[in-house]
């Protein structure tokens, strides 16, 4: 069965579907679903988006003659959106300029192959220096596991995990 929905906005959509067999018995699920915003054809409108990822840091890598760089891994981490949307990295946030997200990352959690990450800061790609920079100097913001985000001119920020025990 199909229905037309009209949630020009976005929003959270929660469906609950009922059936019942020949013999009476009744069954039902619920399940919801985000739905990003729709602009009519033809309106101008500046679409700004963020991708956000996480990531675990290994720490500097040994080798015979030098020390590399830190390692980063992608690592698929549930985050939660304006407190009460969930989205699984990466994702993207997209929206008109100046349109505010809040952002909650968990302070830690066991991956499936039961490795303890604790979060270790938030982390902007700088464009200029091609690199990845601290969202700030100050070690309070950087390392809370909640941001609020502006939209302006898109980018990309990712969440920094560690291993338990490593670092």
């Amino acid at each position: 069965m199909r229905t037309k929905v009209n949630f020009p906005d976005g929003g959270q959509v929660t469906v609950r579907v009922q059936a019942r067999d020949g013999a009476g018995h009744t069954a039902s699920d619920t399940g919801s679903a985000y739905l990003q915003p729709c602009y009519a054809l033809g309106t101008p409108v500046n679409k700004v988006c963020v991708s956000v990822s996480a990531v675990v840091s290994s720490g500097q890598v040994a080798t015979t003659t030098a020390y590399m760089g830190t390692q980063y891994t992608e690592v698929p981490v549930e985050m939660t959106v304006n407190g009460k949307v969930k989205y699984t990295t990466p994702y993207n946030l997209c929206g008109e300029s100046g349109t505010q997200f809040l952002i909650q990352t968990p302070r830690d959690f066991w991956t499936e192959q039961e490795a303890h990450l604790y979060f270790i800061g938030w982390q902007r790609y700088d464009e200029q220096r091609r690199a990845w920079v601290p969202i700030s100097d100050n070690p309070k913001i950087t390392q809370n596991p909640f941001i609020r985000i502006t939209l302006k001119n898109g980018g990309s920020l990712r969440a920094v995990y560690q291993q338990r025990g490593q670092g």
